[in-house]
């Protein structure tokens, strides 16, 4: 089995890393002063920011899902998730 890679934003850059040097990819990202985003907060800041509906975000996330990308909740339960856990706006 593959490990799953993730991807960041990086401000104006991607970067992309397996799960096991998360950490450290972070840590150098940092200390080179490029700010480190996960691709969960990107996907709840384009709702925030009204970028996105729930509804579409939810449909990346299952995507995601379909993949070996690792989330907090399962396919289709991405809205319950952030229901539950973020306070979102629009």
């Amino acid at each position: 089995m593959r490990a799953p890679v993730y991807w960041m934003s990086c401000d104006s850059s991607s970067v992309t890393a397996e799960q096991s040097c998360l950490p450290q990819c972070e840590a150098n990202c940092e200390a080179q002063g490029v700010h480190v985003t996960r691709t969960l907060a990107l996907l709840c800041q384009a709702i925030s920011e009204g970028v996105q509906a729930p509804e579409a975000v939810s449909s990346i996330a299952d995507e995601l899902l379909e993949t070996d990308y690792r989330l907090p909740f399962g396919k289709g339960d991405f809205e319950r998730w952030a229901a539950e856990n973020l306070t979102m706006s629009p």
